[in-house]
Formats: C-alpha cells, structure tokens, sequence
C-alpha cells in the first residue's frame, strides 16, 4: 500500500515539474516577444507607401520621440530623422521639435506636444496628396523654413491640420 502511495506521489512530482516547465517556456516566448517586438499577429503589414518619408525632423531640443505605426515602443529621434506615414512626434517636459514639409511649411511642436503624419492620395487618379497632420496632444504653430528637407518626394497639394 504504501509503494503505491509513493509511485502515486512521484508521478504527481513528474506531472508538477512537466507543467512548470512548460509554463516557464511559455513565459520565456512571451518575454521574448515583447522585448523584441515582434509582429507575430500584425493586422496590417507595412505598406510601400508607408515607407516613404512624409516629413522630417529638422531640429530638436531635450526629449523628442516617434513611434511608427503599430508599435509599442518610443523610439528616440535624430535631428534630420525622415518621418513617415502613420508615424507619431512626441515632445516631453521643456522639449519642442521642428518638422519640415517639402512645399517649405514647418511645424513647431512645443512642449508635451503629439502629432501623428497622414499622406492620403487625392485626384481622380491619386496623383496628388494631402498631408494631414493629426494634433493629439499640446500645441503647434506654423513657421517658414530655413532650411529645406533632406529627402525628395512629390510634395503634397495641401496641409491640413486636425485636432484630436
């Protein structure tokens, strides 16, 4: 009787260490996940048009982040970074970056400011654009550019700004 009740305990031990285990490789896949980012279940592949730069970040001060479409992390910028569609500007405490647009337009944002950069098409066959320039959070102004973008693309037709 008692063997039994020992080979009954060490298959229960067997069980226990097989599903901790488990559980721990699960848990390790998820870390991993995370930590890399990876787009296991992505709703939207990036698109060619997403990867055409839209703007670029001319000059910062302190703390500037962007955030590209359909990721968790806040990277941080470099001034002359390109910006593209559905890419999100973020400035924190006593930060303001300066965004150019082709046509020559730049957009300041001022502290605990966000932005997020919208090329839609426009035209009967697409061959225009509008640039929509979504304000989530804070301030921005307008300002003639010095200094022209880096990067060359067609320039779009309009700029508009939306609030929210």
């Amino acid at each position: 009787m008692k063997e039994n009740s020992v080979t009954l305990t060490n298959q229960s031990r067997k069980k226990w260490r097989l599903s901790t285990l488990l559980f721990l490789l699960c848990i390790s896949i998820e870390i991993y996940f995370i930590v890399y980012d990876v787009p296991l279940f992505s709703l939207s592949p990036k698109q060619e048009s997403d990867l055409v730069p839209v703007a670029q970040l001319m000059s910062q001060k302190n703390t500037v982040k962007s955030q590209e479409v359909d990721d968790l992390v806040w990277e941080t910028t470099k001034e002359n970074q390109l910006l593209h569609q559905k890419e999100s500007l973020l400035t924190l405490e006593a930060s303001t970056a300066e965004v150019a647009f082709l046509d020559g337009t730049g957009l300041v944002l001022s502290e605990n400011s966000m932005i997020e950069l919208e090329k839609i098409p426009t035209g009967i066959f697409h061959n225009h654009s509008k640039l929509v320039v979504k304000l989530l959070k804070g301030k921005i102004y307008r300002r003639k550019l010095t200094a022209k973008p880096t990067f060359s693309d067609t320039p779009p037709s309009e700029v508009n700004i939306q609030v929210g």
